[in-house]
């Protein structure tokens, strides 16, 4: 993409017309052409003016972007017109009201604190800025002034500044922004302990939020901010019931939004009024884009009267809620989840550029189309406010839209990761007039490569021998709560869907992905399902009575969306944001009646137990219901919300009604009810400890032959559900909109591995991007809606398992997708820091099962290894981190069944003993003996290298340095099977070891012994045999080819392994055996193996995944094969083999302002070898590393950060196997051990078997 930017840019320098760069730049430079905000008005009279101050504002922001001094000498000489040497601020501000006539000047003299205006204290912030610029004394006596007037100045008796003491008992949204954001800059500069100045300034914008927003039951509701309100209720313009003004006039509102974000930068976040005015942003941020024009973007004049004949759109309103919108996205301050708020604040800013700016034969910018101002100094009517002429240039339009250039640009260069600064801002022209550099920087790379995704690769069914990958290929975003698509009548449907002739049960909106686990599935609740063609009493509503296959061939899927049609005509699509999405049903014309069911009591595991539905006249459909979790032995209670009927439009339905079965005993005898247009429907069901096999829902006939439904998802309430789908989707249902949307979040996330898809072979394409895919549908961003406590950390779900994810998902995250990563991390954390333990397999919000060890400690242990030095930057707390890890390292859960480890017995062994009861009384499943403490092994390293990188107690290093050698316990070395000697075992409390066949578990187990959690689990491995787990140390592997007998019977060891059948591909233990080669220094071996494993096991087809995907472990492990890279967990390490691509570029942006990009170059790349067997005298194997034109000492490893560092990492790969010359000659060529000495200091000691010789 850069370099097409950059292709454009030296085309267009060469045409006709100039023009900055930067809009911003333009804007600044137009007004300092033009004198304006010098601190001096048109008469060249010293005028302490709030428009003054909004251009100083933005000002110092695109000095401190660009370096530019010219900016900064600007806000001097501007201030310096208003305040005297001694501090003493001029007298001469000016406010000009119109209504009929205009207000007079106040006299030129000294300032004065009693006439207790606010609008003079918007130049405060400039004061402030040159007294930490300077140091100079002056703009301290000068800010000083404002403070003492903000002291003394009169409010309401609820603690509301006046707007200006001629304006009694009122207060203006214009005025927070005046008086606030000095307060909050001025407390922070000089009283930031002041908690009682802290709890004034979120006061003032609560007070006029409370007192000015628009009520429910009032008319032209928008749910947005009257322009004021007078508390005495004495203005000609104060409703009598609440005393606020008549209308929403815009700029009053961009005033108020502006001053939110500003001074949300500004209060220290362990303040109450940081939450308080994050509550008010979040709350109105959605309805200000939602009452954004549809066609052009931009917002009315009079927002209260859209359309109103003589309302127009209005420049500097809809220029001020850009900045705002932009900013508080930017900041993290307003959740945009599904894009849709920045897609809105794009849109208004490409119209103000098209519409609002014109370009002067000066070469200066103009600016049209803003009012000259807006008072409630008169009756505040709709009248009033149009009667107002617009201005020519006028700054209160033209310094907001220099500040919303600020945000846009900001978004472009920055989170787009263009990398592109402007060095000298006036200098940089393009000589076009009808294109700008912004314009161009949003050009797209030329190929989508959301098309090559292919959704169905795991789809395939698990029965019968198939694959059963349990892919999810409904619609999602990134990481999103809501996962809706269809439900299919027959098992194995883990995530609902089977490509197959399946019937379809419903369309849902929760559902798993690529889990294992219950057969049946998880979620799939509160599905809709189309019906046509019956009468509405005896419609077939029931689950059985209703299925319906589909036609041949219509399941189509992209990422954001699904479409199906069924045999009867109708068609089906979704589309989806964070918490919500729409359905759309397209019915046949022929059909003589459509109908929609919404069911209340059927999710995929038939496990209602109990819940209610409430349905209204206008179409919405409110429903709670409690259902078994995925994975686990808990009930989740889940909500959702639907509307039918789109607010403001007519209404497409016909009739309504409730049906539920006549009793528990018979349910499939339905009763349909319907209910008279005037009323609501309920349904009840109270919980019962039994699942309810009741059916029971609703069912609605439209007049119209499209249908589509509105849906948010909760597990907080319906209400929350419904308020979601508010925010997320809006009014507008526009489903194109939001499949773009969600299309193009995607494309972000997608396009940080970049491959030419002209050159590379079309099937490792597709292969890697639907790979990328599907490691970021989960795990998914529940925020917001976590029932258990309260916070302002993020929270995630779908952790199902950490077991399965550690290995290959969370590791490609830190690699691609940082900023994702940290903040699931930081849900880790955070579940600790509420419950006392790291969550292992959080599903519906419920802990799930513990498989292993407590498998998010390597997870935390990879974070604090790769990115400490950018912890407070992605929001992460290191010190909680570490001692989340000690915690879940020392302490025994009273339940370890669910979360963290059984320690008791680890500490005081040194291994997990068989047939052994702990004292302490906690209890588990007391199997897996030897894998839990291969695992524990591991997660005692990931606490050891956190400690070690955060520079923790030298102690507690060598305590956990000790405790992640402590496998060997479980090492018999006597145990000979398949001629090789030695392996993993349980052991019994008194040291003697019991024993089970190496092969018991494996693909070809002659017993078929149970290898799950449960009781009849009697080998102690967990899915994976003595064979295969033997393998598994690596934190230090070259003690498992000491173990083993050397490099040389080692790889004798591994080979068998494959050969005999003991490779499990479907399966995590596996993941890490085909690298296993490196440790002997045999790395074309790896490469050999690793081009069979993926031509024999994956594909693009349906059955393209040997097992499940286990929520993106399998495509995380594909793609890190294919790019020739293996993580080793809890490390920096990388391991490196013989990518499946010519060339890649990995981008990895940590902040709009870090972003690394590297090239990795594979040199003599040969086709040849993308086949399951590659033939000799092919280019397959690793010859030499080069980092930057520096020959790396190993081809068997790079460091994460060497690789991210880098601009380009060749590869030459060649013929010669390099047997003699392995990994390479030099010390450190070999991928690091404990043992040998690797990950530095301290070092174990060298540990034996307990029956070694």
């Amino acid at each position: 993409m850069a370099s097409t930017l950059v292709l454009v840019l030296t085309t267009l320098l060469h045409l006709a017309v100039a023009r900055p760069a930067s809009y911003a730049v333009w804007a600044a430079d137009s007004a300092i052409a033009r004198s304006q905000g010098n601190g001096l008005d048109s008469s060249g009279q010293p005028s302490v003016s709030y428009e003054h101050g909004e251009l100083q504002w933005g000002l110092r922001q695109l000095y401190e972007r660009t370096g530019n001094q010219s900016y900064f000498n600007y806000i001097v000489a501007g201030a310096n017109n208003i305040v005297y040497s001694n501090g003493t601020v001029h007298g001469g501000y000016t406010y000009v009201f119109v209504f009929l006539a205009t207000e007079a000047s106040d006299p030129l003299n000294s300032f004065s604190l009693t006439d207790y205006s606010l609008d003079p204290v918007r130049t405060g912030p400039t004061f402030l800025y040159l007294y930490q610029q300077t140091g100079q004394s002056k703009w301290k006596t000068a800010a000083d002034t404002f403070r003492k007037q903000l002291q003394a100045h009169p409010r309401t008796a609820q603690g509301q500044f006046w707007h200006k003491k001629r304006y009694f008992n009122q207060g203006w949204l214009d005025g927070i922004y005046m008086g606030d954001v000095f307060y909050a800059q001025y407390t922070k500069d000089f009283q930031p302990t002041n908690s009682t100045a802290w709890a004034d300034i979120a006061t003032q914008f609560n007070l006029m939020y409370q007192n000015s927003i628009q009520a429910s039951g009032d008319s032209h509701n928008i749910g947005l901010l009257y322009h004021g309100y007078d508390y005495s209720h004495t203005a000609v313009w104060a409703s009598a019931d609440r005393g606020h003004s008549p209308e929403v006039w815009d700029r009053a509102l961009g005033w108020y939004a502006m001053a939110l974000v500003d001074t949300l930068e500004i209060i220290p976040a362990s303040e109450p009024g940081h939450a308080t005015l994050l509550n008010i942003l979040r709350t109105i941020a959605p309805k200000i884009r939602d009452s954004a024009d549809a066609s052009s973007g931009v917002w009315w004049l009079v927002m209260t009267q859209a359309g109103r004949t003589g309302n127009y759109f209005e420049s500097s309103g809809s220029a001020m809620f850009v900045y705002a919108l932009l900013k508080g996205v930017r900041l993290g301050y307003i959740s945009d989840s599904d894009g849709s708020i920045v897609k809105a604040a794009k849109k208004a800013f490409q119209y103000m550029t098209s519409h609002w700016v014109i370009s002067n034969s000066d070469g200066t910018m103009g600016w049209i189309n803003t009012v000259q101002v807006g008072s409630l100094n008169g009756n505040g009517t709709f009248e009033y406010y149009i009667s107002v002429p617009t201005v020519l240039n006028d700054l209160k339009g033209l310094a907001a839209f220099l500040l919303a250039s600020l945000e846009y640009e900001k978004l472009i260069f920055e989170l787009h990761s263009l990398n592109m600064r402007i060095g000298n801002p006036s200098a940089l022209t393009i000589r076009c007039g009808l294109f700008i550099l912004l314009g161009i920087a949003e050009v797209q790379a030329a190929t989508n490569l959301t098309s090559l995704v292919n959704l169905f690769i795991g789809t395939a069914s698990g029965a019968n021998g198939g694959s059963g990958g349990n892919v999810f290929p409904g619609a999602a975003i990134p990481h999103g709560m809501a996962k809706v698509g269809i439900d299919v009548s027959t098992a194995p449907r883990q995530a609902g869907y089977i490509h197959d002739n399946s019937s379809i049960t419903g369309i849902s909106l929760l559902h798993d992905e690529g889990t294992g686990g219950n057969t049946n599935g998880g979620y799939g609740v509160f599905p809709l399902f189309p019906l046509i063609n019956c009468n509405f009493t005896s419609c077939p509503v029931g689950l059985s009575a209703r299925q319906a296959l589909r036609a041949a061939g219509t399941d189509v899927a992209s990422p954001g969306y699904f479409t199906t049609t069924f045999v009867n005509g109708i068609k089906l699509e979704t589309t989806s944001t964070r918490r919500a999405g729409l359905i759309r049903f397209t019915f046949p014309a022929s059909s003589t009646s459509r109908h929609v069911v919404v069911d209340l009591a059927n999710d995929l595991q038939r496990s209602f137990h109990g819940g209610e539905m409430n349905i209204t006249r206008n179409g919405r459909v409110q429903l709670q219901g409690t259902y078994l979790q995925s994975y686990g032995l808990d009930n989740c209670t889940a909500f959702a919300c639907y509307d039918f009927v789109r607010s403001g439009a007519s209404s497409p339905i016909v009739t309504y009604g409730t049906y539920k079965s006549v009793s528990t005993s018979s349910p499939t005898n339905i009763t349909i009810t319907p209910i008279s247009n005037s009323a609501t429907g309920t349904l009840n069901f109270p919980f019962t400890n039994n699942t309810n096999p009741t059916q029971a829902g609703a069912l609605i006939q439209f007049n119209t032959g499209v249908v589509t439904a509105r849906f948010g998802v909760s597990m907080i309430s319906s209400a929350q559900a419904c308020a979601n789908a508010e925010s997320e989707i809006g009014n507008n249902w526009d489903f194109d909109g939001i499949r773009e949307t969600s299309r193009s979040m995607w494309e972000s996330i997608l396009e940080r591995v970049v491959v030419d898809t002209e050159k590379e072979d079309p099937t490792v394409v597709q292969l890697l991007y639907s790979s990328l895919y599907r490691i970021s549908l989960v795990p998914a961003n529940f925020t917001g809606e976590n029932p258990y406590w309260k916070g302002n950390e993020p929270f995630f779900d779908a952790l199902f398992c950490s077991w399965d994810t550690f290995r290959t998902v969370h590791p490609f995250l830190s690699l691609i997708a940082p900023r994702e990563w940290a903040d699931i991390v930081r849900s880790y954390i955070d579940g600790w820091r509420n419950t006392g333990y790291i969550p292992e397999c959080r599903s519906n919000t419920k802990n799930g099962f513990v498989q292993g060890g407590s498998d998010g400690m390597p997870i935390l242990g990879d974070f604090a290894v790769k990115y400490s030095e950018f912890a407070s930057e992605l929001g992460v707390s290191v010190d909680d981190l570490y001692q989340a890890l000690v915690d879940t390292a020392e302490n025994t859960p009273p339940d370890w069944y669910r979360v963290g480890r059984e320690n008791t017995g680890w500490k005081t062994f040194g291994y997990i003993p068989t047939a052994w009861v702990d004292p302490s009384g906690a209890t588990g499943l007391a199997t897996r003996e030897a894998s839990r403490a291969f695992e524990y092994a591991l997660g005692d390293f990931a606490v050891r290298q956190a400690g070690v990188t955060l520079h923790k107690s030298a102690d507690d290093a060598v305590k956990y340095t000790n405790r992640s050698m402590n496998f060997v316990n479980m090492w018999d070395a006597s145990l000979v099977f398949d001629g090789f000697q030695g392996y993993a075992q349980r052991r019994f409390p008194n040291g003697s070891f019991a024993f089970s066949s190496p092969d018991a578990c494996s693909p070809i187990d002659p017993v078929g012994h149970s290898c799950a959690r449960g009781d009849d689990n009697n080998v102690g491995f967990y899915e994976s045999s003595s064979w295969e787990m033997s393998f598994f140390a690596p934190q230090s592997m070259s003690t498992i080819v000491r173990l083993m007998g050397g490099e040389e019977t080692f790889i004798q060891r591994v080979d068998h392994y494959f050969s005999k059948g003991y490779f499990q591909a479907g399966n995590e233990p596996s993941f890490a055996v085909p690298w296993a080669y490196h440790y002997a220094n045999r790395p074309d071996l790896t490469a050999l193996r690793v081009r069979g494993i993926v031509y024999k096991n994956f594909n693009t087809g349906i059955g393209g995944i040997p097992g499940n995907d286990d929520s993106g472990a399998m495509a995380a492990l594909l793609a890190f094969h294919l790019l020739g890279l293996y993580p080793v967990p809890s490390t920096t390490q990388l391991l490196i083999g013989s990518p499946f691509l010519s060339s890649y570029t990995l981008t990895n942006t940590i902040s709009p302002s870090q972003t690394f990009k590297t090239t990795v170059r594979v040199v003599n790349f040969d086709s040849r070898t993308l086949v399951q067997a590659p033939a000799n005298g092919t280019n397959l194997y690793v010859q030499s590393v080069t980092v930057d034109g520096v020959r790396s000492k190993s081809r068997c490893w790079i460091d994460f950060w060497t690789l991210l560092r880098s601009k380009e990492v060749v590869i030459e790969v060649g013929q010669d196997p390099g047997v003699e010359v392995g990994c390479g000659t030099e010390d450190g060529a070999v991928p690091a051990s404990l043992e040998a000495g690797g990950f530095g200091e301290p070092i174990p000691a060298r540990v034996n078997p307990p029956n070694a010789q």
